[in-house]
Formats: C-alpha cells, structure tokens, sequence
C-alpha cells in the first residue's frame, strides 16, 4: 500500500512540473553556459531577463524552437545526442 501511496506521488508531482506552454511565446529565448540557463531577450532593446538558472539538465540545450502541436518547447540536448523537451517551468525532459 506505502508504494502505491508513492508511485501516486511521484506522478502527481511529475505531472505538475511536465506542462506545456499555455501558447506560443512570444519572448525570444536563448540559452547558454556550459550548464544551460535560459534567458528571455527583447528584439528590439537588447535587453535580456534570466528565467531560469537551472533547466535541470548538467549539459549544454542547442537551438530552441517551438512545436504548436503540443506547445512545448525543443531543443538539442548535447548530453543525451537527441532531442529533450522543455517545459513551461523550463525544465528539461530528455
């Protein structure tokens, strides 16, 4: 019984850190640092906000794009050589 209380848990709280955007962003994103953080750039001003100092990943994340079917966000994922989704919180699921 402890391990179904558990394994409930464990997928409550997954799923509530797995979430798609609500929409296509309209930010520009850029992620860099041998650790990936993720920033927010305006186009127009230079100016750039960091939304997130830790992805949850140890590696580099490569060119960012959005994919409108289920509003994720993707990118390269140098640690596991394929594809990782990023989720609305900018965390990374490879």
């Amino acid at each position: 019984m402890r391990f179904l209380l558990a394994a409930a848990s464990f997928f409550v709280a997954s799923s509530a850190f797995a979430e798609p955007f609500d929409e296509c962003p309209s930010k520009a994103f850029l992620t860099q640092g041998r650790i990936s953080q993720t920033y927010s750039v305006n186009l127009v001003t230079g100016d750039y906000q960091m939304l997130a100092s830790d992805m949850g990943t140890t590696g580099v994340i490569n060119a960012l794009g959005f994919n409108p079917e289920d509003r994720y966000i993707y990118g390269w994922s140098y640690i596991h050589n394929s594809p990782a989704r990023v989720t609305k919180d900018f965390q990374v699921e490879a």
